[in-house]
């Protein structure tokens, strides 16, 4: 017979269980999607730099104040971001794309593990 534990806690031990095999699910996955959801950031990588954590909106930051120091030819108004973070344990942590659909130009930035910028790139977002 299970435990009075148990019985008086079932729907926490399933979501705690399911979360588990959403992030083993994700651990084998070379590149992990990172985003935020309004202020609330719900997801940090770790560098190896002075700063040990960057969170989703961090990276954002990283990314759109290189843009503006290096006056990139792009506007940011009206795109969507996308943060792919690299589990591969190679130099970039991070690429970050700002895009506003296709036909339209894209911004790759991406981020080394000490939250430096190692390189961008502007390209048009082709149709499938």
């Amino acid at each position: 017979m299970p435990s009075p534990t148990l019985m008086k806690y079932p729907l926490s031990i399933l979501i705690v269980l399911g979360l588990a095999l959403t992030v083993i699910g994700h651990a084998s996955d070379s590149r992990l999607g990172v985003q935020s959801k309004g202020e609330h950031e719900y997801m940090f990588v770790g560098g190896d730099g002075q700063k040990a954590w960057y969170s989703a909106l961090e990276l954002e930051r990283i990314a759109k104040a290189y843009a503006k120091s290096k006056k990139l030819a792009f506007e940011f108004e009206g795109t969507e971001k996308n943060i792919w973070v690299n589990t591969d344990g190679g130099k970039v942590l991070a690429e970050v794309w700002f895009s506003s659909g296709v036909g339209r130009p894209a911004l790759q930035i991406q981020i080394g593990r000490k939250g430096d910028v190692l390189k961008h790139k502007i390209v048009e977002v082709m149709g499938g």
